[in-house]
């Protein structure tokens, strides 16, 4: 499911049971969600298993979490769920345009906008990176909406084509 609960068809997982000592058996090969989000396995021996998911639906994030569950009867019917985030996405435009001719000389403000995905809290860190077209220079200046400036480590330095490329790293983002 996403984070509204929305069914997500076509994420992967590989299953596993539990042995002894800590060992595992991979069960099968590759498990994909239907149309529903659900995966039906059947023939499971009581014991300890668990998915991980191998491949997100197209415009999520893998999470690799381990999702257990325990088989206690033949037949039974069990239930897990996993929240697949939506890839965060980035849009820049400038001057509140998508395309612009560049003036030589002139100076421009240009916008990036993030949409972070709901569990952006979880994460310890989030990275984003512009190389900036040859004929663009930084003129040293950027603010941010949204979020505590104090939470952004900014760095500009150059990529081996000598482009500029800058770097806003954020942290603490609870």
């Amino acid at each position: 499911v996403d984070d509204n609960q929305k069914a997500l068809a076509g994420a992967q997982f590989e299953l596993y049971k539990k042995g002894a000592n800590g060992a595992t058996e991979k069960i099968g090969g590759t498990y994909t969600t239907n149309e529903s989000g659900k995966i039906h396995v059947d023939g499971l021996s009581n014991g300890e298993y668990y998915f991980v998911e191998t491949k997100a639906p197209a415009g999520y994030v893998l999470d690799t979490t381990e999702v257990e569950f325990t088989v206690t009867k033949a037949g039974e019917v069990i239930s897990k769920s996993l929240v697949n985030y939506e890839i965060p996405t980035i849009t820049k435009d400038i001057e509140g345009a998508e395309r612009f001719d560049v003036e030589p000389g002139t100076e421009y403000t240009y916008n990036l906008t993030l949409n972070l995905p709901a569990n952006i809290h979880e994460y310890t860190e989030f990275v984003v990176t512009d190389t900036l077209d040859f004929r663009l220079t930084y003129a040293g200046e950027w603010s941010v909406t949204g979020v505590n400036k104090d939470n952004i480590a900014f760095t500009k330095t150059e990529s081996e084509a000598g482009e500029e490329v800058l770097t806003w790293t954020f942290e603490n983002l609870e």
